[in-house]
């Protein structure tokens, strides 16, 4: 007897990761929305489409499940941005790299911390936007992870190039202060009112592209041209 034809299943994902992903997706819609005390865990699993025993079982608790966002938002910029600050780092470690150079890198930095936090190409840009105001409004623990990752792949290399640019010490206030300046420049563009004040609905690529060279032109400006004396 000949055997049975073989089944092809289609590639699926596993049911048990399809409902962690639908768990971590409701929770940052919620989270953003009420906060972690106001997010009850049974409106978590209706949004979620799964039973309530389901986020304990995937992730502890609701401080599991918490934790776990934050850590993939840290993760994703971990993979934005990382990269990017070692080569940096690596490269004022190394060398002594001209003017024009160190605002090269302080532009492509700045870059890449409009392009993570505006690019519509990554799922929930907007819910993690919201998320991001929530936390800085209500901090805690894992605001602090959050912070401490912001802090070791954006503030260390702009505040050791621009460090380079003054002249001046990296520990010295005038140089953190031009650093919170640099980055308060992308960080603008996060706010909910700044949509509605150019009139945009969506941003998109072109859009992206048109901040990041706006920015840039704003950091050439300030650092590009040597000035005789530092405030």
């Amino acid at each position: 007897m000949a055997d049975p034809p073989t089944r092809h299943r289609p590639t699926t994902q596993p049911r048990g990761e399809d409902a962690r992903r639908r768990i971590l997706d409701a929770a940052l819609e919620l989270f953003a929305r009420d906060g972690f005390d106001r997010a009850s865990t049974r409106d978590l699993a209706e949004r979620a489409g799964v039973n309530l025993p389901a986020i304990q079982y995937y992730f502890g608790s609701k401080e599991g499940l918490y934790r776990t966002v934050v850590e993939e938002i840290i993760h994703l910029m971990e993979a934005r941005i990382g990269p990017l600050a070692a080569h940096i780092l690596a490269e004022l470690e190394a060398a002594n790299p001209p003017r024009a150079r160190l605002v090269a890198m302080l532009r492509e930095i700045m870059e890449g911390v409009v392009g993570l936090m505006l690019d519509d190409a990554a799922p929930g840009r907007q819910v993690r936007q919201k998320f991001f105001a929530r936390m800085e409004a209500e901090p805690d623990a894992a605001f602090e992870a959050l912070q401490a990752c912001m802090i070791r792949s954006v503030c260390v290399p702009c505040r050791l190039l621009i460090a380079r640019l003054t002249g001046l010490e990296a520990d010295d206030e005038r140089v953190l202060l031009r650093v919170m300046t640099t980055i308060g420049l992308a960080k603008v563009f996060c706010g909910w009112g700044v949509a509605g004040f150019l009139g945009w609905t969506t941003i998109g690529p072109d859009r992206v592209r048109i901040i990041q060279t706006t920015i840039g032109d704003q950091i050439e400006a300030l650092f590009l041209h040597e000035r005789s004396t530092i405030a």
